[in-house]
């Protein structure tokens, strides 16, 4: 006698980095350091910049919005990372699984925009009205910070989404992943906005530690 059976998904396994099972607890820490950094970062440069009425320009208010979209793509993936490296229960719910992915991509969508949109702006449409070979070379040099992040992200992202080659060796897609889900979030607190003096000197009244 043959039954038809129906299986219901509730919860998938994650894979994890099983390159690092034995020293786990060792990268917890720096990741752990890292997402505390990521988050502070991002949310003095935020209230620094919409505290400032001296700030509330288009250029300080992209960066502040990328502030406010960099604390949520990485909350979105992290926490539950570091839950991963300590717990040997390494499982997430169906629900919390198309919830994490949901914001990861929406929010990293938007981040792409904005980043894009603020390459345009700033690191392309300013740079091309400067009249000089020099002046342009300075600018260039100034923003080349800006242009290592830009390209972090989209190559980054594009190696694991458009890649030729589908048999990629799993440390490789790890580092991959890493480098737009960690990496690039931990770099834009200190090159968009910690390089610049205005926010340096509004983060400085926002801690109170500015003379008087």
């Amino acid at each position: 006698m043959i039954s038809n059976q129906t299986f219901t998904v509730t919860e998938f396994l994650f894979y994890g980095f099983p390159q690092l099972e034995e020293g786990s607890l060792l990268f917890f820490i720096p990741l752990l350091i890292i997402y505390i950094f990521i988050v502070i970062g991002n949310l003095t440069v935020f209230f620094a910049v919409r505290m400032d009425i001296h700030l509330h320009k288009p250029m300080y208010n992209f960066i502040s919005i990328f502030s406010f979209l960099e604390i949520w793509y990485t909350t979105a993936t992290i926490p539950k990372m570091l839950s991963n490296l300590i717990s040997k229960q390494k499982t997430i719910s169906m629900t919390g699984c198309l919830l994490q992915m949901y914001f990861f991509h929406s929010l990293g969508n938007s981040e792409g925009i904005l980043l894009t949109t603020m390459a345009i702006d700033r690191i392309i449409t300013v740079i091309l009205r400067i009249p000089s070979v020099e002046g342009r070379q300075k600018a260039f040099s100034t923003c080349a910070a800006h242009l290592g992040v830009f390209l972090m992200f989209y190559g980054s992202v594009s190696l694991m989404y458009l890649r030729f080659s589908a048999k990629f060796p799993p440390i490789l897609d790890t580092a991959i992943a890493l480098m737009f889900a960690v990496l690039a979030p931990f770099f834009n607190p200190i090159i968009y906005s910690l390089r610049n003096k205005d926010i340096k000197i509004a983060i400085k009244k926002l801690l109170c530690i500015q003379k008087m």
